[in-house]
């Protein structure tokens, strides 16, 4: 008996779950249709201070679902990166334009350019030892 109203409870939700739809929802892209590509895409650094040149990058932007990062140091392969994670590049020191495409859920793309100064630290509590060579400073 206790099986009985289990499978005909069941069949009663099967049924209304079946039967309750709403008009149009299942056709309505026009969210999807009002998307318009990236906005408000920058890029935040994080330049480690212990002389490696390591910088760790991290984009941002509006209606992103994945960036793709040149780092402006010649490599010529981007790094693609998703909304929320970051990549990271040595760098030597210097000056450098790290390049930002944002693309969008419909595949629009925006493009953004940021500069990057990696300046490294001058060497501190430095001991230099200078030995005279007799037959140099003879001359």
């Amino acid at each position: 008996m206790k099986n009985i109203k289990f499978i005909f409870g069941f069949v009663i939700l099967l049924a209304l779950a079946i039967s309750c739809t709403v008009d149009g929802i299942d056709d309505d892209t026009s969210l999807f249709n009002s998307l318009g590509a990236p906005t408000n895409v920058t890029a935040f650094y994080n330049i480690t201070q212990d002389n490696s040149g390591l910088v760790t990058i991290t984009p941002n932007g509006e209606s992103v679902v994945s960036f793709d990062i040149y780092y402006g140091d010649g490599t010529l392969t981007p790094a693609t990166v998703v909304p929320g994670k970051s990549t990271s590049h040595i760098y030597a020191e210097g000056t450098y334009t790290v390049k930002i495409i944002a693309t969008s859920v419909k595949g629009l793309k925006t493009e953004v350019t940021q500069s990057l100064v990696v300046s490294l630290k001058a060497p501190e509590n430095l001991v230099v030892t200078i030995s005279n060579d007799l037959l140099i400073s003879k001359k």
